[in-house]
């Protein structure tokens, strides 16, 4: 998990890194499954979600060539922002012994 201030022009030089690096991660898991995605979905209120997804259809559409598979079924990619979830802090247990195990 990936944790970015709110405007992308405030990011340090590691938050900047950390991005790309999952940009590239992403490119290469899609290259890896053999998949194009046909459409990009983000959350609407998520500027982190939206720049990551122009991000990823800008790398598909420079990289065509390698991005160019037959008989590739439709694929849609959804970009989430998990600063918006809000049932992943509801699954984790609030005991004393729980919370000794988190440290």
């Amino acid at each position: 998990s990936l944790k970015f201030s709110t405007s992308r022009a405030r990011w340090s030089r590691g938050e900047e890194m950390k991005y790309q690096r999952a940009v590239q991660g992403l490119g290469s898991v899609l290259l890896a499954f053999k998949r194009k995605p046909l459409q990009i979905r983000y959350q609407r209120k998520s500027n982190t979600a939206m720049n990551f997804a122009r991000e990823i259809r800008h790398l598909v559409e420079t990289e065509k060539e390698l991005f160019d598979f037959r008989g590739n079924p439709n694929t849609l990619l959804l970009i989430l922002d998990r600063r918006d979830d809000p049932i992943t802090p509801l699954l984790t247990q609030w005991t004393y012994q729980a919370m000794v195990h988190e440290l």
